[in-house]
């Protein structure tokens, strides 16, 4: 594999790829075209994360992960917390696609509602999508602009933070 100009070994790609399978992304960094050293950042995964799929999954609420990290990285934090179908590597609006596809097979097969739980600015076009959308820590303020941006057959939207 070569990456900007540097050669990369089958020992770096088999570090690279079992740091991807702990959630976490490896940056290299070269000199002269060689590398030199590596370290790896994680966004964690909440504590108590896991105990709110469980009881989620315990009422009968299916959850599932879009996102637009990595397949390695998607599916290591899904696995963490207990999420069995994850889509990853989706861009905003390959969100919003996606929440609709849902949508759409849910309504048909159960009737059911698909809420959009998001984060942040790439978790809005999402958020609008769903019949629901909520969001947690710093994109509070995305929630409140997802509420009052859509149309008036979704006027019904509201938006609550805690």
């Amino acid at each position: 594999m070569r990456e900007n100009n540097v050669q990369v070994g089958p020992e770096v790609d088999k570090y690279v790829s079992e740091h991807d399978n702990l959630a976490r992304m490896c940056v290299l960094v070269s000199i002269d075209g060689k590398i030199a050293g590596s370290f790896a950042v994680t966004d964690p995964v909440k504590p108590e994360a896991a105990q709110v799929i469980s009881y989620l999954h315990s009422i009968n609420i299916t959850s599932i992960m879009v996102t637009g990290d990595n397949w390695a990285t998607a599916a290591a934090c899904a696995k963490e917390v207990g999420i069995d179908k994850v889509y990853a590597e989706t861009d905003p609006l390959g969100k919003a696609d996606r929440i609709k596809e849902l949508q759409w097979i849910w309504m048909q097969m159960k009737g059911m509602a698909v809420a959009m739980m998001g984060g942040g600015i790439n978790d809005f076009p999402a958020m609008v999508a769903g019949d629901v959308g909520m969001t947690i820590g710093a994109g509070t303020d995305v929630a409140i602009e997802a509420a009052y941006s859509s149309d008036e057959e979704q006027l019904g939207r509201c938006s609550y933070s805690h």
